[in-house]
């Protein structure tokens, strides 16, 4: 049965009752859910620090995000959680201040790639600045390998959609340039 949820509803988890905290930053349907009696907050893939390890410690998933405002406020809607555990997708919980540090390095990645984008789009002049060169920039920054992945062409593509918003890039550039 497909439910839809919204921002502050309860789940119930068995006995528990999770409070759901839309987080749509990574996704456009992406929540966290609270556990209010163990204080876990549950993140899913909204949290990703600079990125998350692959299994054999070769490569890096790069932090995945569909559009740069909305991950921002997702974070930082975290942040104001009176969580104890935070429990991110891909690697272990962790206590509060550790957590916190990493909703933190969540938060500063994007603003990383945002200067990166930046600087990218500055630097192309009048050229087009293609998602294929944003997203290998964005995969060499955190260890992708290859550096362009399906994270990092996602990556990139909110950041170039954001520059196109604030009119630092022309749309058309945007749209469909993944080549």
């Amino acid at each position: 049965m497909d439910v839809l949820l919204r921002d502050g509803d309860a789940v119930a988890v068995g006995s528990r009752a999770l409070t759901v905290i839309e987080t749509r930053g990574h996704t456009w349907g992406h929540c966290a859910y609270f556990d209010e009696a163990s204080a876990a907050l549950f993140t899913g893939d909204a949290v990703q620090g600079h990125g998350v390890p692959s299994c054999d410690g070769q490569s890096v998933f790069a932090p995945l995000y569909v559009d740069v405002a909305e991950a921002r406020w997702g974070l930082r809607r975290l942040l104001d959680v009176p969580f104890r555990l935070l429990c991110p997708a891909h690697v272990p919980p962790m206590q509060r201040d550790e957590g916190l540090a990493f909703l933190r390095d969540s938060l500063s990645y994007i603003d990383t790639a945002d200067q990166i984008a930046r600087k990218m789009a500055a630097d192309s002049g009048s050229a087009p600045l293609l998602t294929r060169d944003l997203a290998a920039r964005l995969g060499e920054a955190v260890g992708t390998r290859p550096p362009v992945s399906p994270q990092t062409v996602a990556t990139a593509r909110a950041h170039l959609y954001a520059l196109a918003r604030e009119g630092l890039l022309e749309a058309a550039w945007v749209k469909g340039s993944t080549g």
